[in-house]
This record gives C-alpha cells, sequence and structure tokens, in this order.
C-alpha cells in the first residue's frame, strides 16, 4: 500500500488520470518490463472516488521463456489522501485460486483508518 497526501484538486486529478490512463491504456512498457491485458474492472466504491484495474506483467528471459503474472491494483481518493493497493499472483501458484485480488475487507479497514486520521486535528 501507498498513501499520498494532496491539495483536494491535486488529489482528485490524480484518481481521474489513473482512470484515463486505464481506460485507454491495453500494454505498456516500464523500463525493462512490460506489462499487458490492461483492463478496468468494475468500480469497487472506496473512499470518495476509486478505480480497480487488473493486468499482467510478462518477465522474460534470455532463453525465451516468458512468464505471466497477473497484478491487481486499487487506487482510491478519501478527502486529500490517495491510496494505492497492489498484489499480484506469485508465478507458480495453483491455477484453482480466485484471480489476484486486493481483499476487501483490507482496503475497508484502511480507508476507515484514514478517515479517523483526517479527523484527528
Amino acid at each position: 500500500m501507498t498513501l499520498a497526501s494532496h491539495r483536494i484538486g491535486d488529489a482528485k486529478r490524480v484518481v481521474q488520470e489513473f482512470r484515463k490512463s486505464a481506460d485507454r491504456c491495453t500494454a505498456f512498457m516500464e523500463g525493462r518490463r512490460s506489462y499487458e491485458d490492461v483492463e478496468v474492472q468494475p468500480d469497487p466504491g472506496y473512499g470518495d472516488e476509486s478505480v480497480s484495474i487488473r493486468l499482467v506483467e510478462v518477465v522474460s528471459y534470455p532463453d525465451g521463456v516468458k512468464i505471466r503474472v497477473p497484478h491487481a491494483v486499487v487506487v482510491l481518493r478519501e478527502d486529500t489522501t490517495v491510496a494505492m493497493f497492489h498484489n499480484f499472483e506469485r508465478p507458480n501458484t495453483s491455477a484453482k485460486k480466485k484471480p489476484t485480488g486486493i481483499p476487501d475487507e483490507l482496503i475497508k479497514a484502511q480507508v476507515e483508518k484514514i478517515r479517523h486520521f483526517g479527523g484527528v486535528k
């Protein structure tokens, strides 16, 4: 989890730009890492606004072997705080597991902590 505090307009813009980029993006490179199958998920409804995506990191080895690593990302805003949750499925895990995600109860608990902290003066 990553937390960042911004002025309210900037915090709103962070989430809006993340959503806009995710809507347009199907694949991208970050350094030597490549990501594909970017899919925006239904709005999870966390905080004041939130965005959820799934994507797959493709790890390529010199011998031509490629490993696909599923990732889940949730970005949410609660007032002026932006939180990003990220999880990935370790290679060679059971294919019978649920898709990679971030536990709902974990995110809700963190949003409550952010709300409580925001009320402290």
